[in-house]
C-alpha cells in the first residue's frame, strides 16, 4: 500500500489515501479515484502531489 495526504473539498480537511503500488491508475495517466474518508464522496486524486483532478486543470468556470 501507498498512502498519501490530500484535502477533501468539501469539507477542507486533509485526508489520508492509500493505493495499492501495484494498481495502474483508474483515471488519467497519475490519477486515481479514491474514497474519502471525511466527506463519504468520492475524488479524483494524484497521489504523487495530492492534487484533485480539478485543482490541476486550473478555474472552473
Amino acid at each position: 500500500m501507498r498512502n498519501f495526504l490530500y484535502r477533501c473539498p468539501i469539507v477542507g480537511l486533509n485526508v489520508q489515501g492509500s493505493i495499492k503500488r501495484d494498481k495502474p491508475p483508474d483515471v488519467g495517466k497519475d490519477h486515481h479515484i479514491v474514497n474519502c474518508l471525511a466527506c463519504g464522496g468520492i475524488h479524483i486524486v494524484n497521489p504523487s502531489n495530492g492534487k484533485l483532478l480539478r485543482d490541476e486543470s486550473g478555474p472552473q468556470s
